[in-house]
């Protein structure tokens, strides 16, 4: 079995929980492990948008986008268009149901596929 397909295995078991580590939708005390122990999470997220700057009517490529928080956070920021890349299926319906709660799903296209095996158009930033 190839290594993508570990991966995309992985993450498709793991999506939900995976998912709720960013939406805070855990209980206290793992709010406080997420904090402790996964917080350059937190900070490799602020310094991404931080790097990206003015990002308005910009295209983003998001490879490995998992459940989508930085898909989300592109078009919040007034991305004109998301392409996002991910292996796995079930990561790709997060990302999708995330943006459909928010009514962004027009700004994006959802590629399932490894990087750099995908097929993609130039975008100005990558994520």
């Amino acid at each position: 079995m190839h290594p993508e397909h570990n991966a995309a295995d992985f993450f498709n078991g793991f999506a939900e929980t995976f998912d709720s580590i960013y939406d805070g939708k855990r209980n206290r005390f793992m709010r406080w492990i997420d904090c402790t122990f996964r917080s350059d999470m937190f900070l490799r997220y602020t310094l991404t948008f931080d790097s990206l700057g003015d990002i308005r009517g910009g295209t983003i490529l998001d490879i490995g986008c998992g459940s989508g928080p930085y898909v989300l956070e592109s078009l919040k920021r007034g991305a004109g268009w998301v392409t996002a890349v991910d292996p796995a299926s079930n990561m790709l319906s997060l990302t999708r149901t995330r943006l459909e709660q928010s009514g962004l799903t027009q700004q994006c296209t959802f590629v399932q596929a490894t990087f750099p095996d995908a097929n993609l158009e130039v975008h100005d930033h990558a994520i």
